[in-house]
């Protein structure tokens, strides 16, 4: 049976190419990360010090940043297995049973990387319905939100479920020389996986507006406020 490695994936790459973007994913790791705690902890620390208590939408940010600090981690771990080079570059013999253990100290961390992301990404949006959901005290908007709320959940449940169940054996997914019976299309699925995602992006930053413009309060500050959510929406 076939592996997502053997010796026919190599044919037709350039063996003499020794790029490398290890220290890129390094920096932006790091950068990423320190980022995600300093603005997490200002906004709790803000949260308390004004209300004296969070709201559901910092439990989701807060949530959602330590998705963060876990995706980046694991980054740092797997490059620091050599992550971002070319696997001819690793010290891997595809050839060698052997193999097999040093590639899942990149492979696994980079599994855990997927899964991260998708919850993070699932928590933001999530902080930012219950944000509205806080904000804006209409029946009708706030039943759009809790369906809102809904497509994305299940969107990240089956984008997890897609990744956890990719290939059969499960196991394949994450170890590179196991051998594969079968596995799913998961770039198709990732394509219209992020479409969906887009679309919800979309409506999140959109689903406001008519609440905004509905304000009792002069133009110039609902252009303002608009602008506010589009900031946020970029």
């Amino acid at each position: 049976m076939a592996s997502y490695f053997d010796a026919s994936t190599l044919e037709g790459f350039d063996l003499s190419s020794h790029d490398t973007v290890t220290k890129g994913l390094v920096f932006n790791s790091l950068v990423c990360m320190a980022v995600v705690v300093l603005v997490t902890t200002l906004r709790l620390y803000a949260r308390h010090s004004i209300k004296h208590a969070a709201g559901l939408d910092d439990y989701f940010a807060a949530a959602a940043a330590a998705s963060a600090v876990v995706l980046s981690t694991c980054c740092l771990f797997a490059a620091a297995q050599g992550l971002g080079k070319h696997i001819w570059d690793l010290g891997i013999d595809i050839q060698s049973p052997s193999s097999d253990r040093a590639s899942l100290r990149i492979s696994i961390p980079l599994y855990i990387c997927y899964l991260s992301y998708l919850a993070g990404n699932t928590l933001v949006k999530c902080s930012i319905i219950a944000s509205y959901y806080r904000l804006f005290p209409g029946q009708t908007f706030r039943r759009l939100l809790l369906v809102l709320s809904g497509l994305v959940v299940l969107t990240c449940i089956s984008s997890i479920l897609a990744i956890i169940f990719e290939c059969y054996p499960i196991q394949s997914s994450w170890d590179w020389f196991s051998p594969i019976v079968k596995c799913i299309n998961i770039l198709r699925f990732f394509f219209v996986s992020s479409m969906i995602s887009t679309v919800t992006d979309i409506i999140i930053w959109g689903c406001p507006l008519p609440q905004l413009f509905g304000l009792q309060m002069k133009p110039r500050r609902k252009f303002q406020l608009v602008l506010l959510f589009g900031a946020g929406a970029l």
